[in-house]
């Protein structure tokens, strides 16, 4: 495992709001059908039109911390919005020496630890557009209620470079299935790759940190079921 340390911090009052602020302009504004939008319902029952107003708020929500985490401009427009397209380069930063391209993928997750097993599910096609600027994708979850969102955590997951997603993802075709912890099974619905949170690069920490609410950097929890998939994945890939 490549992913010895993460961080998390407790969201604003003022980031949430302005984040509210971006997604009504984004729906206000937005005339294309989201690609989620068709998707048949989830295991919560949430269809893809509510899931796709979910998505808004929490991508917007990512990019807002991470512009504010890591000095940055803060996005004036929500992904989305007519004058929002980014060609999955939402932020340039300097990592390992290099500036790069990042595509920040937000997540909404109910958890508070993150563990090694836990995943990214990233879209094939987004891997093969060849308008993409995208050079590495960086992973934040946002733990929050969706009955009563009073109180938001931010867990700053890591990143991986776009041309490691096949090397450590694994592939599942549209329409393939996959239980999870609860012995549900998600349903895939377009081509997608899954990474591990402890295949991702570790984030940077922040040179602000000590201005970042409760700001704490935390491990990842290792489990067995981590080594298992990774063993079996590098198998896998080492006998086709």
């Amino acid at each position: 495992m490549r992913n010895i340390n993460c961080f998390r911090f407790k969201v604003t009052e003022e980031q949430i709001l302005y984040t509210k602020q971006l997604v009504e302009y984004s729906i206000e504004h937005h005339p294309v059908t989201d690609v989620y939008a068709y998707d048949r319902a989830d295991t919560y029952g949430l269809s893809g039109v509510l899931r796709s107003q979910e998505y808004r708020f929490v991508g917007s929500l990512g990019e807002i911390l991470f512009a504010d985490v890591y000095g940055l401009p803060r996005p004036k427009r929500s992904f989305g919005a007519v004058d929002g397209q980014d060609y999955g380069k939402d932020f340039v930063i300097p990592i390992n020496g290099k500036q790069l391209n990042v595509d920040l993928k937000t997540m909404h997750r109910n958890f508070k630890n993150p563990y090694d097993y836990y995943v990214l599910d990233l879209p094939a096609y987004q891997l093969e557009k060849p308008e993409s600027q995208t050079q590495c994708y960086f992973h934040i979850s946002v733990s929050y209620d969706r009955v009563n969102p009073t109180l938001f955590t931010a867990y700053f997951i890591g990143f991986i470079p776009k041309s490691e997603v096949k090397q450590y993802g694994e592939w599942f075709a549209a329409g393939s299935l996959r239980p999870n912890d609860s012995g549900r099974e998600v349903l895939f619905s377009r081509e997608t790759y899954e990474v591990m949170f402890g295949d991702f690069i570790s984030p940077p920490i922040p040179t602000n940190w000590k201005n970042i609410p409760q700001f704490q950097p935390i491990y990842l929890s290792q489990t067995h079921k981590y080594d298992e998939r990774r063993q079996r994945l590098d198998y896998e890939k080492l006998n086709k």
